[in-house]
């Protein structure tokens, strides 16, 4: 509805620019009717004059291919966490920053492994479909669906991408769903024992985490918790300064970690834990128990482990 104006002085020729968006849906229906090409129609008019119009063909390029990759994929649950512990029926939904290179269509599929399978072989089932045309910046985040919170347990989530085929492995993230509010206990947690690694190993892929069993444990809970890089290396012996910076430490969020069954009491980190640590990183590391209410019942002692 704007009119572009210029005062122009004799015979002068003027051109006026202008940028257009296509919207990513616009192309996609395009794509899906078999067109390779659309043609944006101008029209303008003068006073006194006919009408005329202008068109302009916008070629629809790769849609998918060598010049449409995903570089990256990273999952979050909506409060930005990639492990959540919740009560049942508490709502929860996932999102996906991609990374991604050229122009094209991703194609992919929301799947969630419910309490049933992730003890064992995970089951994945699908929960939404997605077909989304991917131009413009390097990076966009994907809303994801609503999860599944009606039975307790933990819950596997991934966005399975079909088109174009990733380079990497694709990552899985972790929610566990309890019969009661979590964090409601009537007595302090219990001390839980850890086996290994040692206090300051250096992580490598297949360093192994491991602990004792807690009774009625109906989950773990791994964290890491990024050192403050201002401070040395701690003696984990209990002086004030030592405590201090495990107090400083736990009073961030965790950079990582991963819920476990009950009956698992040993994990190496998985690919997706292990991207959100820097190298040459120093961290500390515990283990929580959680029972079938999502109380923490039992906390084990801190760590510190190092990243090459």
């Amino acid at each position: 509805p704007t009119t572009l104006s210029r005062t122009v002085t004799g015979s002068t020729t003027t051109s006026f620019t202008e940028t257009i968006l296509v919207p990513s849906d616009v192309i996609y229906r395009a794509h899906k009717l078999g067109f390779n090409s659309l043609v944006y129609q101008r029209t303008f008019t003068e006073d006194g004059a006919s009408a005329l119009a202008g068109n302009v063909t916008l070629n629809i390029t790769s849609a998918g291919g060598s010049s449409f990759s995903v570089s990256r994929l990273a999952l979050y649950f909506d409060d930005g966490s990639q492990v959540r512990v919740l009560p049942l029926k508490d709502p929860i939904s996932v999102q996906a920053d991609v990374g991604f290179v050229g122009i094209g269509l991703l194609q992919g599929i929301w799947e969630v492994a419910e309490p049933a399978s992730t003890a064992g072989n995970p089951a994945y089932r699908p929960l939404q479909t997605v077909h989304q045309y991917f131009v413009g910046s390097s990076k966009q985040v994907l809303r994801g669906p609503a999860l599944p919170t009606d039975s307790t347990g933990i819950y596997l989530v991934r966005f399975r991408i079909t088109e174009p085929q990733p380079g990497f492995d694709i990552p899985v993230i972790r929610y566990f769903v309890s019969s009661g509010k979590p964090g409601v206990m009537g007595l302090p947690p219990l001390t839980l024992a850890l086996n290994r690694p040692s206090h300051y190993a250096l992580l490598s892929p297949d360093t192994k985490f491991s602990w004792r069993a807690i009774k009625h444990a109906r989950a773990y809970q791994l964290e890491m918790y990024a050192k403050s890089p201002e401070s040395d290396l701690p003696e984990l012996g209990g002086d004030a300064d030592t405590l201090a910076t495990i107090a400083a430490a736990l009073s961030r969020p965790p950079v990582t970690g991963m819920i476990l069954p009950g009956g698992q009491t040993d994990t190496a980190l998985s690919t997706t834990a292990r991207r959100h640590l820097r190298s040459n990183g120093a961290y500390l590391w515990r283990v929580l128990a959680i029972d079938e209410d999502g109380a923490i019942v039992a906390v084990s002692q801190v760590r510190e482990i190092r990243a090459p």
